[in-house]
């Protein structure tokens, strides 16, 4: 059976505004404030617990690592078997509720599988009915079956430092600690605080029902006063260490305070080191305090040595031999370093003598005869040439190949004109082709007719030239009307279609062009569209489908938009179609 406790409280009533739940709570008669406004019922002899949730709850928030952790279980079969996770802020001595579990049948197998979730390494505390045998466990105690399974159970079940498990004492350190704000548990524990708001006595006694976590916690109560007088520390690696003070077992033998022993051998003013990891002997070093030398002006003996500094190094560490002998080159072929100098030889000297910067930039000065400094070596007279001189068809010998193309107009911008032959009618609501003459001259015009009242559309399948760079594209339409007037708006939108893609797939947003009728019979050529971001994926070759809307919902043209030709603008990358 399943049973499940909702509160209502008058924070639910929305069309009450804060000040009129205020003013209402405060007509209830003291005793009754609690139980009317919060929905929390006067049970028994009364709340364990008299606190107020917000005294209590707190958001949650990361640990910070130092803090002592510590679990605690209250077995259970029918009724659930529950448990927490505590963090004890030391400084301020607050002791924080982060985590609670609880349920009902799980065997010990199962609840360990979900606590180890906590982290293996975490101590968990657990009643002296752990210590009772069970026919599942095959006689085996019940906190030892759950630490057969990885949980890592104290070793003694929870008690006080004088060994008593008072319950009443229990209760009442934890009703302290939230009094005077030293006990917080994390809001989002809301199984923890249902419990905690029924948790009651009756005729003086605690009644044991629905008290699961309530007695896990108190479980915890009892283990931080036992390990802080105690001192059980986990041994598990990735367990969290803890100091504590404490009043007896000082010492290797017990009796005196950090006792240290070592050989009987040492020699007084000798540097004494540990022997083994114990920490509790030593060993004499064999070093006397009275032959090391002093830090301020000490006075070395034999042969010392020092780290050699890097050559040039102007400071107060010590030169080594090795650091004197490198700072001055050998006169057979020497390396220099940093700037050397020389006397600087007269203009036209061709002699062994040394030339200086000073000596090579004069003698080119006089090649050069005055060039502009644009022009004064060769590598600028090249790049200069490579601008002006093309010495190969594909232009690969120009410095900034980019611009010449674009310069010579063979990249760039570039129109198509699409003619109404190669338009095509939409299925539904599309276009009428049509052919008429003119009635002087006899010219005939082939269009596509888009009614005045219907969103019409026709599509034009199109192969842009490989130079096409994938980008972008505008489309202006060509197009007149035999009577009416007005404006005439069509949207265009497309979508590519490469080798293997689906033929039947969405467009990409549209971008119109809207004009007016200037006067029936007219070439009218209108403004181009935004730019149209094909949808779909593009490579180089690859086709486009265009769908063209008649938007009658915008324009206010009162006659057929016929529609003879679409020029398409789009930019190309490369000068030829290869």
């Amino acid at each position: 059976m399943t049973r499940h406790v909702t509160f209502m409280t008058i924070d639910d009533a929305g069309h009450y505004s804060p000040e009129q739940r205020a003013e209402i709570i405060a007509a209830y008669p003291e005793h009754e404030r609690e139980a009317r406004a919060k929905g929390i019922p006067v049970l028994g002899s009364g709340r364990i617990f008299p606190v107020p949730d917000e005294l209590i709850a707190c958001e949650p928030f990361k640990l910070p690592r130092w803090w002592p952790r510590i679990g605690a279980l209250d077995f259970g079969w029918d009724h659930p078997s529950a448990a927490i996770e505590l963090a004890w802020d030391t400084e301020a001595d607050v002791v924080y509720v982060t985590k609670a579990h609880r349920a009902s049948q799980q065997t010990p197998a199962m609840q360990a599988l979900a606590l180890k979730a906590w982290g293996e390494w975490l101590p968990f505390a657990w009643p002296r009915d752990g210590r009772r045998e069970t026919l599942e466990g095959a006689g085996v105690a019940l906190a030892k079956q759950y630490a057969a399974h990885g949980l890592n159970m104290l070793t003694g079940h929870a008690r006080f430092a004088d060994g008593s498990v008072s319950v009443e004492a229990g209760l009442m350190d934890m009703l302290d600690r939230m009094q005077s704000g030293r006990f917080k548990v994390f809001s989002t524990l809301h199984a923890w605080f249902e419990e905690f708001r029924l948790y009651h006595r009756k005729n003086g006694q605690v009644v044991k029902l629905r008290d699961d976590l309530m007695a896990a916690t108190r479980y915890r109560k009892l283990t931080l006063a036992y390990v802080s007088g105690a001192g059980t520390l986990p041994t598990t690696a990735d367990g969290i260490w803890l100091i504590f003070t404490r009043a007896g077992d000082k010492g290797a033998d017990g009796t005196g305070v950090g006792d240290f022993t070592g050989p009987a051998s040492s020699v007084t003013d000798n540097i004494v080191t540990f022997a083994g990891t114990t920490g509790k002997a030593g060993k004499d070093s064999g070093v006397a305090v009275g032959s090391l030398a002093p830090k301020a002006s000490p006075a070395l003996t034999g042969t010392p040595t020092a780290p050699t500094q890097a050559a040039g190094d102007n400071s107060t560490k010590l030169a080594t031999t090795a650091y004197v002998d490198t700072t001055f080159a050998p006169k057979a072929s020497p390396t220099f370093t940093g700037a050397p100098a020389a006397p600087t030889a007269t203009p036209g000297t061709n002699t062994t003598q040394i030339a200086t910067t000073g000596f090579v930039k004069t003698a080119i000065d006089v090649v050069l005869g005055g060039v502009s400094a644009a022009f004064d070596t060769l590598s600028e007279i090249a790049a200069d040439l490579s601008l002006k001189m093309v010495k190969s068809a594909n232009l690969s010998d120009v410095a900034n190949i980019a611009t010449a193309r674009t310069n010579l107009g063979l990249v760039g911008v570039t129109e198509e004109i699409v003619r109404a032959d190669d338009f095509l009618p939409a299925g539904t609501n599309g276009g009428q082709i049509g052919l008429r003459y003119l009635a002087t001259n006899g010219q005939p015009v082939f269009y596509m007719a888009l009614d005045p009242t219907t969103a019409e559309t026709f599509y034009i399948y199109w192969i842009p030239q490989r130079r096409y760079n994938g980008g972008t594209i505008t489309a202006t339409p060509e197009w007149t009307a035999e009577s009416g007037s007005g404006t005439f708006q069509l949207d265009v939108s497309a979508v590519f279609a490469r080798n293997d893609d689906p033929l039947d797939v969405a467009f990409g947003t549209a971008q119109s062009s809207n004009d007016t009728l200037l006067s029936a019979g007219d070439h009218h050529e209108s403004p181009a569209t935004g730019a149209i971001i094909p949808a779909g994926t593009w490579s180089r070759g690859a086709s486009m489908w265009l769908k063209c809307t008649r938007n009658v919902a915008i324009d206010t043209l009162s006659a057929d938009a016929q529609v003879y030709r679409l020029k398409i603008t789009y930019t190309t990358d490369q000068a030829i179609d290869a």
